[in-house]
C-alpha cells in the first residue's frame, strides 16, 4: 500500500484522496509509522490514516483519560469503522485491501481459486462495494 500512496502522493497532477485504514495486532506492530505520519503531514489534504490495532500497548495511542485519541482505534476493522472512513460506493471510488488471508476473508473475500479478484463479499459487500470498486493485492 506504501507503494500506492508514493505513487499518488509524488504525482502534484494526482489530486486522488486516500484514506489508509492500517490493521496491526499492537501500536508497536505499526510497519513504518514515522513514514505514513510524515506522509500525512506533507499532505493533509489528500491522505487520512486510521490506525486499528488489537491491543493497545502504549499509553501515546490512549489520552490519559483512556479514550481513544481520534483517527485510532483498539478492536478490529468493523463495518462502522470502514463505513465512516470510505467514502460511499462509486465509480469514482476504488478501495484495495491486502491484509491476511482471515482479515481479506471478512473485509472483502479472498481472491478466487485461479488468483483472479473473485467476488466481493464481507464488510465491503455489506456496504455496497462491487468488483467494479475492489481490488485485492
Amino acid at each position: 500500500m506504501l507503494q500506492v500512496l508514493d505513487e499518488v502522493l509524488n504525482n502534484p497532477h494526482d489530486t486522488t484522496k486516500i484514506h489508509l485504514v492500517y490493521g496491526n495486532v499492537s501500536d508497536q506492530d505499526i510497519i513504518l509509522k514515522d513514514r505514513i505520519d510524515a506522509l500525512v503531514a506533507k499532505h493533509p489534504k489528500q491522505l487520512q490514516v486510521t490506525y486499528v490495532v488489537d491491543k493497545a500497548t502504549s499509553n501515546k495511542w490512549m489520552d490519559p483519560d483512556g479514550i481513544i485519541r481520534e483517527k485510532h482505534a483498539v478492536g478490529y476493522v468493523t463495518p462502522e469503522l470502514l463505513k465512516k472512513s470510505l467514502p460511499p460506493p462509486s465509480t469514482s471510488t476504488m478501495v484495495f485491501v491486502c491484509g491476511p488471508p482471515g482479515m481479506m476473508n471478512f473485509v472483502s473475500g479472498g481472491k478466487a481459486p485461479d488468483w483472479s479478484q473473485g467476488e466481493v463479499t464481507g464488510i465491503l459487500a455489506e456496504l455496497g462495494f462491487t468488483k467494479e470498486n475492489v481490488f485485492k493485492f
